[in-house]
């Protein structure tokens, strides 16, 4: 069963963000505005987006080929195009790959053109159609963050999955999202044999592009309060608003809120709205009611915050709200419920605290209590910050270690019991601190403080319902174990707004007021995952093919596989979580549109065959799945063997002859996964090097009547991959052709050291093969032969 719990609902200030006037709609896009109609189904939302693409892909012009080799309106490369759910839409015939490789793609360019564009992505609708399904897919994929799927759009979903990771618990705002392109980007595989100068121009373009997706999606009638967690929200700033106050404190009857103004620079208490509070509490709980035994939780909290944006005076948005001041206050409250809401105890949160760059010198404070003397704040004694000297007027650049002291006296604690309570919450931020009171039954109230600049964390104890600080940090203690909230919650009051002062940009602006709260869905986690079998890959190098079923749960959105060739699944210490995270490789598949549907079952133990290119020659090793079919699995993808309901995974990057210690985990959309290692199904395989080195080249020459064979060393495996070792060559001959060498006469052999070879026949005709064997000798002997005729 499922049960949900709220985690404190904190006061925010949202400072919208105006993206200027709407721009006339381009007429190179409108022409193509019937066939975009029929593929987004009329929907305006995916009109809007769909649009927004073509106009900064293409610019409406169907014929256009990038540098790339993406083509036409949505330009679309060819493995997007035909590969996966995409492929069906296009014709088969006349499928052309305009771009090779890097070094190729300006001449093959040409060859696309010059071939008349007979390219099936060349035509308009299915160029849209299948635009939009990738589009839209994506959107889906990104829970309708429109800045993460352009990034995945223009830059890959690898690189859109990786700023995920790097996020963390922050909102996938504009800002946070664009913070992390450039360490993504760095540091991803697909980007590593670029030059850092190109590097850096991507970095520097996708901004740019994304900041143009997002006004070309209003351009075109996008609405962009329904693209959650994009931070994106158009509206006209109100540029001749009220002067701020200059009085050192306001008050709204109780019950009664409008409009009004403050300066944050200011020290202002406000009462708030009690009335319309109650009404947003009544909501949440609604909402509780509605979605916590569904199944699809994510869907149904949409569903109810979609309808409560249009029936109720809250704007509703799920993925949290923007950075600033009060986000930071609301932030450090959210995780000290956290940690006494950990299963665990006697144990150590780390509560991370933030700077902001906005936090007004001589501080303000925002306060919030319910259910308390209705509604009004209680006198707060305790513990109070102070900085090293014992002064509590602490400046942003001061840099100062930062204690916990008793209120009155200011003397530091060694130890405090914090008494924090989750029902009841008081948050205010000031300088360069931000701080959280909660009720204390004995003392009234009590607060405890965020952080100066040098501090990243500050570490708390939980135990049994009291949180404990102490000055020693509790470095010896292990660690609580934090359940992740699932969705974070905007509710943005319609009918109050503030004026304030805007400290960057020295401006008066108007301000929603809005509530910001999260709740946590505790479902089960993804159950152990099972059927892991884990099995040399064929042919081919350091590689495994791991097979596994997939998980019953319908939330899980990627497995995370845990790796080690220097741990075995029986050492005692394999079951600690966190010697897994820190001894273990971990890679993260991530379930998304990119994943390749296999329509046949496969078995793990069956062998390779080669299909030989005799113009490359080079060998693509494909297996034989059950329905007669083969097929080249692609090295760290995901495959869905759907007839079976089994993943396929080829992990790469591993050493051969070295066993390796593995183990499959679903991890839902909420975070949720099995943290007890005792419960994972561990296997164990070893992968073995069964490549063999690649073609070989010769000529024959002769020299004073003695013919001589030159070899040529080659460069790549047999299956184009990069050559790692080669122990010796074997000559092969034959009075006639042969294209398989194991058929025929070995003539000798000569150490890879070596070039040339002393052919000792008789005067003649002869067919000469020479192959490369490598030091555990794999051969490749299924090379055509050469007619040379000795005389």
């Amino acid at each position: 069963m499922r049960i949900m719990r709220i985690f404190g609902i904190c006061m925010l200030f949202m400072l919208v963000i105006a993206f200027g006037a709407y721009a006339k709609p381009d007429p190179n896009i409108e022409q193509w505005d019937n066939v975009v109609t029929e593929a987004c189904a009329g929907d305006q939302q995916c009109k809007a987006v769909v649009k927004a693409f073509m106009s900064a892909e293409s610019g409406g012009n169907d014929k256009v080929v990038s540098w790339g080799g993406c083509v036409g309106l949505m330009q679309l490369c060819y493995g997007t195009a035909y590969t996966g759910s995409l492929s069906n839409i296009f014709s088969k015939d006349n499928r052309m790959d305009c771009c090779s490789g890097i070094s190729k793609c300006n001449t093959d360019r040409n060859n696309c053109k010059d071939a008349g564009y007979i390219d099936p992505r060349f035509d308009p609708k299915s160029n849209i159609l299948a635009g939009t399904r990738l589009i839209m897919s994506n959107l889906k994929r990104y829970n309708g963050n429109l800045v993460l799927m352009t990034i995945a759009y223009n830059a890959g979903p690898g690189i859109a999955s990786s700023i995920i990771e790097r996020l963390g618990d922050r909102p996938a705002t504009v800002e946070n999202v664009l913070t992390e392109v450039g360490p993504a980007i760095r540091s991803h595989s697909a980007y590593s044999k670029w030059s850092q100068s190109k590097i850096e121009q991507k970095i520097k373009n996708i901004p740019n592009y994304a900041k143009k997706i997002l006004r070309a999606y209003v351009d075109y009638g996008g609405d962009a309060s329904k693209l959650q967690g994009s931070a994106f929200v158009d509206v006209n700033i109100d540029n001749s608003a009220p002067a701020y106050s200059s009085s050192n404190a306001l008050s709204v009857p109780l019950g009664k809120l409008g409009t009004y103004t403050v300066r944050p620079a200011i020290k202002a208490k406000v009462k708030y709205d009690q009335t319309e509070y109650q009404r947003l509490k009544i909501l949440v709980q609604t909402l509780i009611q509605a979605c916590s035994s569904k199944a699809n939780s994510y869907a149904c909290v949409l569903q109810q915050t979609s309808a409560f944006s249009k029936t109720s005076e809250f704007q509703w948005s799920v993925g949290g709200c923007d950075e600033g001041t009060e986000k930071i206050s609301s932030d450090f409250a959210e995780q000290l419920t956290d940690c006494i809401g950990s299963s665990d105890d006697s144990c150590v949160c780390d509560i991370s605290v933030k700077s902001d760059q906005y936090m007004p010198g001589t501080g303000y404070s925002l306060s919030l209590m319910m259910d308390v003397d209705e509604g009004l704040n209680p006198g707060s004694s305790g513990v109070q910050l102070i900085d090293q000297d014992g002064n509590d007027l602490m400046s942003a650049n001061e840099k100062k270690l930062i204690m916990i002291s008793s209120a009155g006296e200011k003397k530091v604690l060694d130890r405090v019991n914090l008494n924090f309570f989750i029902k009841d919450i008081v948050v205010s931020g000031g300088s360069s601190i931000a701080y959280l009171s909660g009720e204390n039954t004995d003392k009234g109230g009590q607060s405890i403080s965020g952080y100066s600049f040098p501090h990243d964390s500050i570490r708390i104890k939980k135990q049994g319902d009291e949180l404990v600080f102490s000055n020693d940090g509790f470095k010896s203690e292990r660690d609580c174990n934090i359940e992740k909230r699932t969705y974070r919650f905007c509710a943005v009051s319609k009918n109050h707004e503030l004026y304030a002062y805007d400290e960057g940009d020295q401006m008066t602006k108007k301000r929603n007021i809005t509530y910001r709260f999260a709740l946590s869905f505790f479902d089960d986690p993804p159950p152990i995952v099972t059927g892991v079998m884990a099995s040399d890959a064929k042919s081919a190098e350091n590689s495994m093919i791991i097979m596994w079923d997939r998980s019953p749960d319908d939330d899980v959105t990627e497995y995370i596989l845990y790796y080690s060739d220097t741990s075995k699944a029986s050492d005692a210490k394999v079951n600690d979580l966190k010697y897994l995270e820190n001894n273990f490789k971990k890679k993260v598949i991530v379930l998304g549109s990119d994943q390749i549907i296999v329509d046949s079952g496969f078995d793990i133990s069956s062998d390779t065959s080669c299909a030989f290119d005799q113009n490359k020659k080079i060998c693509d090793y494909q297996y034989s799945l059950s329905d007669g079919t083969k097929i080249s699995f692609v090295k760290d993808k995901i495959h869905y063997l759907k007839p079976s309901g089994k993943y396929l995974y080829v992990l790469s990057g591993l050493s051969d002859s070295n066993q390796y210690t593995l183990a499959v985990v679903a991890k839902d959309k909420a975070g949720n996964m099995k943290k007890d290692p005792k419960e994972y199904l561990f296997t164990e395989t070893t992968p073995k090097d069964g490549l063999a080195p690649g073609f070989v080249d010769f000529i024959t020459n002769k020299v004073n009547k003695v013919w001589f064979l030159d070899v040529k060393k080659p460069t790549m495996n047999i299956d184009g991959t990069q050559l790692t070792n080669i122990l010796r060559y074997n000559i092969y001959y034959s009075q006639s052709a042969f294209d398989d060498a194991s058929k025929v006469p070995q003539l000798g052999s000569l150490a890879a050291n070596l070039n040339t070879f002393q052919i000792t026949l008789p005067i003649g005709s002869y067919y000469f093969a020479v192959t490369s064997v490598d030091n555990l000798n794999n051969e490749f002997k299924g090379v055509g032969s050469k007619q040379i005729v000795l005389n």
